[in-house]
């Protein structure tokens, strides 16, 4: 779970480059023995998956997007034959959405459309998200690609959603400080921790 904005909560703060906050360390981790399982021996890029709805943050959708589509460059200009990645966002229907600024996204695919093997899959947030959070299908689609993929991330409030699919139970959890409070009251079973800008427990980030 990732919060972009949160270095925005407090002007005066600096975040250092070793992972800390005015002296607070604002990076966790509690990592599983499971958390790099093996997606089996491939050749082929790593599939990574960006879930699109109405009302999302594009920043929390373009900014992973750019980190991956950036690192499969550097691995190509290597020339070291590793494996890289594809970035595919999908959308339930996959139809033009519009974010919550207004800007319209065509995703790539439907969820039906979906590749088979998921190495990452991104649940960004946004305005939309507490509406996306609410439909059913969306979620056990969360579910059931969440069960497969390596690693599932969300980034800000896109954690309301991992939170409404399961998926956060009994984990610690962070999303923007100021819906930190609202997460915690909507699942008691969360143990949502305000403070990191950047928290992975297991193979939930």
């Amino acid at each position: 779970m990732v919060d972009p904005a949160r270095t925005m909560r407090h002007p005066a703060e600096t975040v250092l480059c070793d992972g800390r906050k005015r002296w607070k360390d604002v990076l966790a981790d509690r990592a599983a023995v499971g958390h790099d399982r093996a997606m089996g021996h491939s050749s082929s890029p790593r599939q990574v998956a960006i879930l699109l709805f109405g009302g999302v943050q594009s920043l929390d959708v373009t900014g992973p997007l750019e980190v991956f589509a950036g690192a499969h460059q550097y691995v190509q200009a290597s020339g070291r034959g590793e494996r890289g990645y594809e970035v595919r966002t999908l959308s339930r229907d996959g139809a033009p959405l519009q974010t919550s600024s207004g800007l319209t996204l065509t995703p790539d695919a439907c969820l039906a459309d979906a590749p088979q093997e998921i190495d990452t899959l991104i649940v960004p947030g946004g305005p939309g998200s507490r509406e996306a959070a609410a439909e059913e299908p969306l979620l056990e689609w969360i579910r059931e690609a969440a069960r497969g993929a390596r690693r599932t991330a969300s980034v800000c409030t896109g954690a309301f959603l991992l939170a409404r699919a399961g998926l956060l139970e009994g984990r610690r959890a962070t999303t923007h400080w100021a819906a930190a409070a609202e997460l915690a009251r909507l699942h008691p079973g969360v143990n949502v921790d305000p403070d990191p800008i950047l928290l992975r427990d297991g193979d939930i980030w």
